[in-house]
């Protein structure tokens, strides 16, 4: 496959864009630790069961990175496993992603249960050093999604700030929930503070 062209979904699934959110937030070494991590991934998960319940959405994208997309994707495996009708794809960045994994050190067991778990697996053309991958998983999230809920400093150059402007950009709607909240202690995930349109 040129490394040009994108794999595309089945018509019937592209077509359900409207229902589609994508997840995107900060890696473990960005993100805060101990109660406040506790407390921003209560939030997070309160923010996604919302949605489930509240705003037709039944598909959701992750990237499959450790920290945020891992926390989400958690979530997501838990309603479903309850019963939510909710389907959620991985969406791979390159061929070699478990080597970025390994050159982290990031919790390869996170990423080993979101491959397993994951109604699909996506995988981009492209390696690890190849220029753009990232953006390209990036957008390809986006542009298949009409609402995404990123955790993030929207302020900073990470790429997850970059998908969230691109999928205002876009028009999508989005809820925004910053890494970090004033405490200790620590708002309630109701309190915790976060920007959300059309979501």
């Amino acid at each position: 496959m040129p490394e040009t062209q994108l794999p595309l979904l089945p018509g019937e699934e592209f077509s359900d864009w409207e229902h589609s959110l994508c997840f995107t937030g900060h890696r473990p070494d960005k993100l805060p630790t101990g109660d406040e991590l506790k407390a921003l991934i209560q939030a997070l998960n309160m923010h996604i069961t919302r949605i489930v319940n509240s705003s037709g959405f039944d598909r959701f994208y992750t990237g499959l990175a450790d920290g945020i997309d891992y926390y989400a994707a958690q979530q997501i495996f838990r309603l479903r496993d309850a019963g939510h009708p909710v389907h959620i794809i991985g969406v791979q960045p390159c061929e070699d992603y478990r080597e970025v994994y390994r050159f982290f050190r990031h919790d390869m067991r996170h990423f080993d249960e979101m491959l397993r778990q994951c109604d699909k697996i996506i995988v981009l053309p492209g390696r690890r050093f190849d220029k753009g991958v990232f953006l390209q998983r990036n957008k390809y999230m986006v542009e298949h999604s009409s609402a995404v809920l990123a955790v993030c400093d929207a302020a900073g150059r990470s790429g997850s700030a970059q998908t969230l402007a691109y999928a205002k950009q876009l028009g999508l709607a989005y809820c925004h929930l910053p890494v970090r909240a004033p405490g200790p202690p620590y708002p309630a995930p109701q309190d915790w503070p976060a920007e959300c349109r059309g979501l």
